[in-house]
Formats: C-alpha cells, sequence, structure tokens
C-alpha cells in the first residue's frame, strides 16, 4: 500500500475565504487558529501538551502529544465542529513520554 504524505506550508497562513466582514466573528486565518485552539484546550480540559493549530490553505493542522486516544479524538471533532469547510489533519502525538 502506497500511503501519500502531504507537505505542510507553515507560511500558508491565510485564506481569502475565512475573512468576515466586521461583525468581529473572524477576520483571519489566525484568529480561527487560536479560536480552534482555545476549544481543543476546554473540551480536552489540557491533556494534549505542546497544543499547536495552524491552517494551510484547505487544512487545520493540530499537533501536540497526549498519553490516550481519548483526548485525540477530543481534539479532533473539536477541530472539525470549529470548521466548517476545511479538513483536518490531526498530527497529535500518543503515547508516554
Amino acid at each position: 500500500m502506497n500511503q501519500t504524505t502531504w507537505p505542510i506550508d507553515r507560511e500558508c497562513k491565510t485564506a481569502s475565504s475565512l475573512r468576515r466582514g466586521k461583525d468581529g466573528i473572524l477576520s483571519s486565518a489566525e484568529e480561527l487558529a487560536e479560536q480552534i485552539k482555545r476549544k481543543i484546550g476546554s473540551v480536552t480540559q489540557g491533556r494534549v501538551k505542546n497544543l499547536d493549530v495552524f491552517l494551510t490553505g484547505t487544512h487545520v493542522v493540530i499537533e501536540g502529544f497526549c498519553s490516550s486516544f481519548h483526548p485525540f479524538q477530543l481534539a479532533q471533532h473539536a477541530a472539525m465542529e470549529a470548521t466548517d469547510d476545511l479538513m483536518v489533519d490531526n498530527q497529535i502525538d500518543v503515547g508516554l513520554r
């Protein structure tokens, strides 16, 4: 089975489809990433360590570390709920350190 890995460009931080008006909902991809990060932190009760969230043009990428799959799954669903039209790439490592 061939597995394709997608290059992640950390410099691609803005997506024009995420910009909204002056209604205060979202004005940039960075604000969306911070909103997702706060939601993940709240839902997982801080069980994902070194949490980082950033956007590539079409993906939300979640990175961090947790000791079980439960916070991994909670983080995945929190990110999916926060984004309607972006795919979520969950790169959280699970295991003992």
